[in-house]
């Protein structure tokens, strides 16, 4: 496994209704069926939106994944979802099977679900802030890659150490520079699919969205 793990965090988430025919519209209004049809054209759609928070809550976890940046390891996400906070681990593995924890990137903090998004029919506009992250190594030689790629030396094994202030070689911006990702989500088949994440890993700002879902994290509800 080598030292550079900044592909860890490049993955680290309105139907209305026909229109009435013109010539039932034309119908005389004294008619009965004129009058059972007229509520009908007034009413709104059900929902504006194809879901909604209450939908993402719950655990969503991923496959296991060989990583992109081929070093060997082999990542899992999983995502735990209230109805205004998420909690994510992003854990790389020394085995195929993700059994062998090697380390845990965790990142955590509210977020807002927006208007719809013209990527995809039913996607909407996500903004997922940070409250915290952090690394966490789960064996010596993991401690390594976090000091190397953090510039750090008095880290220990599971004990998490904090990424607010950022970490280059993890791809993670300092949370007072970039305090939340603007994404987009969508959830369909009991998936939950994420927006495709740039090269530089940097969704900073509602400019950055992504603009397309292929490629982008998708999770699976538990």
């Amino acid at each position: 496994m080598t030292n550079t793990l900044a592909p860890i965090l490049a993955l680290a988430v309105v139907a209305c209704g026909p229109k009435k025919p013109v010539e039932e519209a034309a119908a005389p209004v004294e008619t009965p069926v004129a009058e059972e049809a007229a509520p009908a054209a007034e009413e709104a759609p059900a929902s504006e939106n194809a879901f909604e928070a209450t939908d993402l809550v719950g655990t969503w976890v991923g496959p296991c994944f060989a990583s992109p940046s081929g070093d060997g390891s082999f990542n899992q996400l999983t995502f735990r979802m209230t109805e205004t906070e998420w909690d994510l681990d992003y854990i790389a593995h020394g085995d195929e099977n993700c059994t062998a924890k090697f380390l845990t990137v965790n990142i955590k903090g509210p977020y807002e679900l927006g208007e719809a998004s013209s990527v995809a029919e039913g996607a909407r506009e996500g903004t997922f802030s940070f409250a915290s992250k952090t690394v966490t190594g789960h064996m010596d030689a993991a401690l390594g890659v976090i000091n190397g790629a953090c510039g750090v030396t008095d880290t220990a094994v599971d004990t998490p150490l904090d990424l607010a202030g950022g970490c280059a070689g993890l791809g993670a911006y300092p949370i007072a520079e970039c305090a939340a990702d603007n994404d987009i989500v969508m959830v369909k088949d009991n998936n939950l699919h994420f927006g495709a994440r740039p090269a530089d890993n940097n969704m900073c700002s509602p400019d950055k969205r992504p603009s397309s879902f292929e490629g982008g994290a998708v999770v699976t509800k538990q």
